[in-house]
This record gives structure tokens, sequence and C-alpha cells, in this order.
């Protein structure tokens, strides 16, 4: 069973298709040859000093540190207004509760009246 679908990928690859793992394929060796020509540039010594790569890293992630917490902070902040969204739909409710009572209550009345009248 394997052989046949094997054997399938086979032909799709005949006809031009590209599959997903040929795609991977393909940028596993860009990044390999991302990966030499840095070993290549640094062996011909115009490489920066170890130091300023880390000092760049340690910047780079400081901000990845800020944006997690401004992210944080906003989301936060839509949690927040999310709750106050919830309470006014909750006291919207409510006074109409109250509306729809007071309006059964005149029916009643009003009922009441009809049948007096009667």
């Amino acid at each position: 069973m394997a052989r046949a679908r094997a054997s399938d990928r086979e032909r799709g690859r005949a006809r031009g298709r590209v599959t997903a793992s040929d795609r991977e394929r393909g940028r596993a060796r860009g990044r390999a040859r991302g990966r030499a020509r840095g070993r290549a540039t640094e062996s011909e010594g115009e490489r920066e000093s170890e130091g300023e790569r880390q000092r760049a890293r340690e910047s780079e992630r400081a901000s990845n540190r800020e944006r997690e917490g401004e992210r944080q902070r906003a989301r936060g902040r839509a949690t927040e207004s999310e709750g106050e969204r919830q309470r006014a739909r909750a006291s919207e409710r409510a006074s109409d509760r109250e509306r729809e009572g007071e309006r059964g209550s005149e029916r009643g009345r009003a009922r009441g009246r009809a049948t007096e009248s009667e």
C-alpha cells in the first residue's frame, strides 16, 4: 500500500505538482545554505564579534518582552471592556424586565376594569 502511495507521489512530481514534503525539503535546503553562507563569511573574518552578536540578541529579546507585556496589557483592557459590556447588557435586561413588569401590571389593571364594567 505504501509502495502505491509512493508511486502516486512520484507521478504527482512528474506532473510538476509540488507536494508539501518537497516544499519542506526546499525550505530546509535554503536554511542549510544560509547557515553555510554564514559560516563562510565568518571564516573570511568579516564577521562581527561574538559579543556584538550577543548584545543584539539580548536587545531583541528585551524588545520582544516589552512587546509581550504591551500585548498582555492590551488584552487586559479588552477583557475589562468586555466585563463592562456584560454589565451594561445585564442592566439593560433588568430595566427591560422592569418595564415589562409595569406593562403587565397595567394590563392587569385594564383587565380588572374591563371585568368590573361588564
